[in-house]
């Protein structure tokens, strides 16, 4: 029997056979009914006025369309959803009752009246809308799963009552609402063991929280007498960057909404003392509880900013005296307080005050901190899961982390632990790969970047694992910070850019010999005609960026690694720092007077990037002292080009003599920037005798000459 674009009071199916209603949209103005022995109806599209039901031996199939019922919804039989959306709307209230077989796949709710669900659902595909008030009754549970959505609006309210919504892992979660649903908020956790950036989206015990993992060293734990393997950061301690870390009292404790924290899985390893852990992977967390509600109130992060003492400050039972680690000062490890993916760079839903743009997240895949400014960086955009931690970066006293109302929470799904995507045309990308690791680091170039320290910057932070290779640069010779995204003034400034890049790696802690191929990725827009060279200081070669795409080369890790590295889980926690401290001599070490009086001296870090433009456009080995270089013309005539490089800003004078010692011409102490500079030299009135003349640059870090003729 087939129907066809018509219009009904009550419509009942029954009696075997199929019931196909055909084409358009068919308004059942009462009540649809299928019972009987009546078989699968072939569907489309139908508005039910009231109610729909399904008796028990029969099957209803929904198809691919949408359909609207304005009252109760009773399955007692199959219901086969195929891939269609009912919308529970209209003027009526209405309950949901699938005692039958079946889900639904796409469900949404509009329109007046309470929709009460008095049954266990489990879409398949999407909660579209909450656009009313949605009730559920008893202790029923309403399931999101694995990478769908349920968006309840600001017209909307969800009342669980003694049930819950479950968010499946990797389901996506906004509440626009006043309304305040308990949640049950799944993380899946999978790979091997080592540390994990975690926080709790509802409110939430530690107890709780660690369900189904090992914990230890603190009150109530698995292994009250091990090594701690929770830890959070209390960056207002001034002490050593050890003594500010702190782990829970008491297992039983509540979990502080915002708090991140360092969670070491074992994943089954051997215990000290004997026997396994029982934390084997994958494990599923999961917390039950209510999150913060942002449209009825904000929330305040209580992020800090302690100045740290340049002097030694700290004093060990052996009176031997410890020094901060001043790199520590302002950075907060902070969490998702949501059960919403947040986006720390959306345009609205923030306050932030004397906070850097930098988010720093531990991916324990590939064994690196991501990082995102907003515009550059390996996580590809700010987007944070729930159960997610991450570390912020405040820069000055009375900052301020706040959520205001539901603007930074975001319907695009993200990874617990990462996520990448294209990086801006504005970024270089450095790429290091070697001994089975990669690293990776990026320079931008923007209108407010500085050469020192500035909010789009990200610095390296210790690394996390056994075996780590680091990839860092700093934004002068000047400064100490080591970043993984250095955020620079713009190109079009045309000055010289002396930047310093280093590589660091260790395996168990200890430094070794390795093969790594470095690659990289310019800018789309980058000017021609600037230059952008790597100087490779061990071997003393130039690369031509613009021309080649990678360079191979072999590199013995740093002898003094950082006396944090951890070698192995029972030597105790390792991350003492947050940010790693490089072993490489820097900064102003390296302007000492006679640090180097000659082009042989041993390099003190690896390598160097040059941003500007060679004289006559030819490229040259830069070292990472000052070179003299020959002058142009030379011999010379009437006048000659003297020419220089500078690998920081500092004062500099040129002499030149006879060969009797006498002073014939020159350019007095002034300050450089760093780069290549070129001077004109025209000999007095050209009275200069033919011969042969010395020329010395005088700097900081030693004297250098150079022979120059004169015809």
């Amino acid at each position: 029997q087939t129907l066809a674009g018509v219009n009904f009071g009550n419509l009942i199916l029954s009696g075997s056979g199929v019931k196909t209603l055909q084409t358009g949209t068919t308004q059942i103005c009462t009540d649809f009914s299928l019972n009987g022995t009546a078989s699968t109806p072939a569907v489309v599209g139908m508005t039910i006025g009231r109610n729909f039901t399904l008796a028990s031996g029969t099957a209803f199939s929904a198809g691919s369309f949408s359909h609207q019922v304005n009252g109760n919804w009773t399955n007692q039989g199959t219901f086969l959803a195929g891939t269609s959306t009912f919308n529970f709307a209209g003027a009526f209230s209405g309950t949901l009752t699938n005692s039958g077989t079946g889900q639904f796949f796409n469900l949404s709710f509009a329109g007046s009246g309470t929709k009460t669900i008095s049954s266990s659902l489990f879409p398949t595909g999407d909660v579209l809308q909450v656009a009313t008030s949605v009730f559920l009754s008893g202790s029923n549970t309403l399931t999101i799963s694995t990478g769908k959505t349920m968006e309840i609006n600001t017209s909307g309210s969800v009342n669980t009552g003694t049930g819950r919504l479950i968010l499946q892992p990797g389901a996506r979660y906004v509440n626009r609402s006043t309304s305040n649903p308990t949640l049950e908020v799944q993380q899946l956790f999978t790979g091997d063991k080592g540390w994990r950036l975690i926080g709790s989206p509802v409110n939430s015990t530690y107890a709780a929280l660690t369900s189904g993992f090992e914990t230890q060293g603190f009150t109530g734990a698995t292994n009250p007498l091990l090594q701690p393997n929770l830890l959070w950061w209390d960056e207002t301690d001034k002490g050593t960057s050890l003594q500010a870390w702190r782990k829970p009292i008491n297992l039983s404790n509540a979990v502080p909404a915002g708090r991140g924290h360092y969670f070491y899985v074992f994943d089954g390893d051997t215990k000290p003392g004997g026997g396994t852990y029982g934390d084997a992977l994958p494990i599923t967390m999961s917390v039950t509880g209510t999150e913060v509600n942002l449209a009825s109130g904000n929330f305040d992060f209580g992020v800090t900013f302690t100045p740290r003492d340049t002097s030694l400050v700290a004093v060990t039972p052996g009176d031997s005296l410890i020094e901060v680690n001043q790199a520590d000062e302002g950075f907060n490890l902070v969490a998702n307080p949501t059960a919403s993916v947040i986006d720390f760079h959306a345009s609205t839903g923030w306050t932030k005050t004397h906070i850097d743009q930098s988010i720093y997240i531990w991916d324990p895949a590939t064994s690196t901190f991501l990082t995102w400014n907003g515009t550059s960086g390996s996580l590809g955009n700010g987007r944070i899961a729930p159960f997610q931690a991450f570390w912020i970066k405040t820069n000055n006293s009375s900052p301020l982390l706040r959520l205001n109302g539901n603007g930074a929470k975001s319907i695009t799904s993200t990874n617990f632990y990462r996520k990448t995507e294209t990086k801006p045309v504005s970024t270089l990308e450095i790429n290091v790969a070697g001994e089975g690791m990669a690293a990776q680091s990026f320079i931008s170039f923007g209108e407010d970047g500085e050469s020192g320290t500035d909010e789009k910057d990200a610095y390296q932070l210790e690394s996390l694992a056994e075996d780590w290779l680091l990839l860092y640069s700093f934004g002068s010779l000047r400064t100490k910070s080591p970043l993984v995204i250095n955020h620079q003034p713009a190109l079009f400034d045309q000055k010289d850019r002396v930047i310093p890049l280093h590589l660091a790696a260790a395996k168990k802690g200890e430094p070794f010999t390795g093969a790594y191929l470095m690659d990289w990725k310019l800018p789309a827009d980058w000017d021609s005609s600037i230059d952008l060279v790597l100087m490779d200081h061990v071997n003393q070669r130039s690369i031509d960026m613009k021309k080649e795409s990678a360079y191979a080369f072999e590199l013995e890790a740093p002898k003094a690694t950082v006396s944090s590295a951890r070698k192995n889980w029972t030597s105790g926690f390792g991350s003492n720092a947050v940010v790693f401290e490089t072993p490489y001599e820097l900064g102003e070490e390296q302007i000492l007077p006679n640090a180097r009086t000659s082009p042989g001296a041993k390099p003190k870090r690896p390598f160097t990037l040059f941003v500007g433009t060679f004289p006559d456009g030819r490229i040259e080995y830069l070292p990472d002292f000052p070179k003299l270089f020959s002058p142009v013309p030379n011999p010379f005539a009437n006048q000659t080009k003297i020419r220089f490089f500078l690998p920081q800003t500092e004062n500099a004078a040129i002499q030149i003599y006879d060969l009797l010692g006498q002073e014939v011409g020159g350019f007095p102490l002034q300050e450089y920037a760093a780069g290549i500079h070129e001077l004109d030299w025209i000999p007095t009135a050209n009275h200069l005798p033919s011969g042969i003349y010395l020329i010395r640059l005088i700097t900081a870090q030693g004297l250098f000459t150079q022979k120059l003729i004169k015809n």
